[in-house]
């Protein structure tokens, strides 16, 4: 497993993933979903499958490599969600 390519991935996939405040909710667009969610921790585990087949189509990764990459992306995305609530709860 080629862990520096496998990082390049998950930072190239979570670049590509927006989160914006609609007075709702975070309203969260993954590269790898054809519609946006609502932000919701439990949506995570739903999503994985999505994922994990963009990974297999796209980086052509193997089971393993696609479990790693969906944990560091699932770190990059909680710790992105918390900066981000964190600040909105600020200014508001």
């Amino acid at each position: 497993m080629d862990k520096k390519f496998l990082n390049r991935v998950v930072n190239q996939i979570f670049g590509e993933t927006t989160m914006e405040y609609n007075g709702d909710c975070w309203v969260t667009k993954f590269p790898f979903s054809y519609k946006p969610y609502c932000y919701n921790p439990n949506l995570l585990n739903h999503l994985f499958r999505e994922f994990s087949e963009h990974c297999r189509d796209v980086y052509s990764l193997n089971k393993d490599e696609r479990d790693y990459l969906y944990k560091e992306y699932l770190i990059k995305l909680v710790e992105w969600e918390e900066i981000r609530y964190n600040r909105w709860k600020r200014n508001s």
